[in-house]
């Protein structure tokens, strides 16, 4: 595995319009508003008694679940929250406060019938706009997912691989420690956490402490290259609760995928797809890495559907960490953005799919308008969430592109929690910090939160807010987290033949 990712779960069209409205400059300052934000933080505070905030409690009492309210205070806080309902009712036509909420992007794989924790992601983006405001983009009090490098073990050698060293673990955390920061995870509100590598199958506990994670109501996803899943095995990661299994498969053809991975690795990798989709994992998909050397999107598609997956993710190669020698591997911005063009065109064939998503490319939200704008059609798109109605532009505003520093976080197998996985610049170790405590008041993180601190034409791009450039490739060619990204059609002069330690200004 050499890559992060993820993945997202539809959600109903209705609530996203009604969403858009709250998204409106009015709203914007009302949010803004001192005592709106107390407000908010009284109805995101973890009652001790109750053992659960009054929002995440309604929300699921929304749901069908029961509310939870016993203590005078939050009964209190619900009395003013059902006041502020009707109020909210006089403009939008809902009696619920976070309805519209709903349909925001809260978590990739969070649905509407996990209630614990859908609740969970309501929670984090009202009590992030209590801290940071109703920000452009927004912010969450916790990570929505959780990168987890969960070993640097791994029993391939992929020829784009940003994993430093396979062969050996590097004082990796113990058991103890991943159950540890399992408990901290979840105490901070954190929706979401992906296992990755290296392999993540390499370590003897990962189904130990990804049980564990399912357990205190983290949905757990699994990012793998497929290889060592059995039939047994994909039983065993859906009866933990595995959500999510995105199986690595960079071509639907085994001789150009084991170019990438190694021989006998393809049919291994189709077959755990099969298995993982037999045993009936919720979300099962394929993920492809684009280079300069594969661009097959509809036979992609295509071969995917065959396998049964219902979801498809298309990474976008980045130079970072130990793939900063295979730079001929990169896209030139003109590759890329026709890559882009043909996913977004040919994925309208395939309505079998949850999802069709395009990571490491936040400029596709530009490209998306523009293909839109020539079309005549609403066509926006960017990560996993896409829209068709026209009207739905200002909920690109506040979904900001990259989420790293704002709604994820990442960390090394040792315990280094960086922005992402493809932006390795060390925020605190899990061994020394508490989490919570390093998302809250890293600099780094403030720096990434705030695009005005972007250089070059990124700082001053009409695209700033809903793109903002992949802040892992600014890092990887000019190591600055804070550059222009060069993988843009709008940044292509700044690619010289080196491509590395070039001006930002």
């Amino acid at each position: 595995m050499s890559r992060n990712s993820s993945a997202t779960d539809a959600f109903p069209p209705k609530p996203i319009l009604e969403f858009s409205f709250w998204l409106q400059n009015p709203v914007r300052h009302i949010f803004g508003n001192s005592l709106a934000r107390h407000f908010l933080k009284q109805l995101t505070d973890e009652c001790p008694i109750c053992g659960t905030s009054v929002i995440k409690s309604e929300v699921t009492a929304s749901m069908g679940g029961n509310a939870t309210q016993k203590c005078k205070r939050c009964k209190r806080v619900k009395k003013s929250l059902s006041f502020f309902q009707s109020v909210a009712k006089i403009f939008t036509g809902k009696e619920l406060l976070w309805e519209p909420l709903l349909a925001f992007p809260v978590s990739r794989g969070v649905k509407a019938n996990e209630p614990q924790a859908f609740s969970r992601a309501v929670q984090v983006i009202l009590r992030g706009i209590a801290i940071y405001g109703m920000r452009r983009p927004l912010t969450t009090s916790a990570p929505l997912t959780f990168f987890w490098e969960f070993t640097g073990l791994c029993n391939l050698n992929c020829l784009y691989c940003y994993a430093r060293d396979k062969r050996v673990p590097y004082d990796e955390l113990t058991t103890d420690e991943c159950l540890r920061l399992i408990d901290e995870l979840s105490e901070a509100g954190v929706v979401s956490v992906t296992f990755s590598g290296g392999e993540p199958l390499m370590r003897k506990d990962f189904f130990e402490v990804a049980s564990y994670a399912a357990k205190k109501g983290l949905v757990v996803f699994l990012a793998t290259n497929g290889t060592l899943i059995t039939k047994d095995t994909a039983k065993k990661l859906k009866e933990i609760g595995v959500e999510y299994a995105e199986i690595s498969i960079d071509s639907a053809t085994k001789e150009a995928h084991e170019a990438f991975r190694g021989l006998g690795t393809f049919d291994k990798a189709v077959n755990a797809v099969k298995y993982c989709v037999e045993e009936g994992i919720p979300l099962v998909g394929i993920a492809t890495t684009l280079t300069a050397k594969n661009e097959a999107i509809d036979e992609t598609l295509k071969f995917a559907k065959e396998l049964g997956a219902n979801q498809v993710v298309f990474l976008n190669y980045v130079p970072a960490r130990g793939a900063t020698g295979n730079l001929e591997l990169d896209m030139d911005p003109y590759e890329r953005e026709k890559a882009i063009k043909q996913i977004l065109e040919t994925r309208e064939n395939y309505k079998c799919f949850k999802r069709v998503a395009i990571l490491q490319a936040t400029y596709t939200a530009r490209i998306s308008r523009e293909m839109a704008r020539e079309k005549g059609s609403g066509l926006k798109q960017i990560g996993f969430i896409d829209v068709d109605d026209p009207q739905m532009s200002r909920l690109f505003n506040f979904m900001g592109g990259c989420g790293a520093a704002r709604t994820m976080a990442a960390m090394t197998p040792n315990g280094d929690i960086t922005p992402c996985t493809l932006l390795p610049v060390k925020l605190g170790n899990v061994r020394e910090d508490k989490f919570i405590d390093v998302w809250t008041n890293s600099q780094i993180l403030a720096d990434l939160r705030d695009r005005k601190n972007w250089k070059g034409r990124c700082g001053r791009c009409r695209y700033k807010i809903v793109c903002g450039g992949a802040r892992c490739r600014a890092y990887a060619y000019f190591e600055d987290y804070l550059a222009p990204d060069p993988a843009c059609t709008l940044n292509a002069d700044l690619l010289a033949t080196e491509g590395r330690k070039l001006s930002t200004k």
